[in-house]
């Protein structure tokens, strides 16, 4: 299919390959070797959500599909926050602070996504340290 503009995301008859400038342009060689070999593909059909406010989720990125982050009022009305579509990376503030998910996020078209291992994401930043 080609290169995935500005994910650095190359996807060739389903295999996803990860350029290093796509997710930190500094982290360390083996520190992105790892963080790239731990990355799980998942999909996700439309409507699923990824996970809710108050989760700790996985840090990840969108290869392909519309994904939305949003907040439930306390009348539980949905309030759309942002939308992301391919190289959009969710979880991330989540796992450098340690703090739960303030937004919950959900698939609205069928998705395509990277998981990052949370224990692979936290040594990529131990490896350096002036990224987190």
């Amino acid at each position: 299919m080609g290169w995935l503009p500005r994910t650095g995301l190359q996807v060739l008859s389903g295999d996803i390959r990860v350029q290093r400038d796509a997710l930190a342009p500094d982290l360390a060689g083996t520190a992105f070797d790892r963080l790239r070999a731990d990355a799980l593909r998942s999909e996700a059909p439309a409507g699923r959500i990824l996970y809710y406010a108050g989760d700790r989720p996985a840090p990840g990125l969108v290869v392909s599909g519309l994904v939305r982050m949003f907040v439930t009022s306390g009348e539980g009305r949905q309030i759309t926050v942002a939308y992301m579509r391919a190289g959009g990376l969710f979880g991330m503030v989540e796992q450098i602070t340690g703090e739960p998910a303030p937004v919950s996020v959900q698939a609205l078209t069928d998705a395509r996504l990277l998981r990052f291992r949370a224990s692979a994401f936290d040594e990529a930043l131990r490896a350096e340290p002036s990224r987190a």
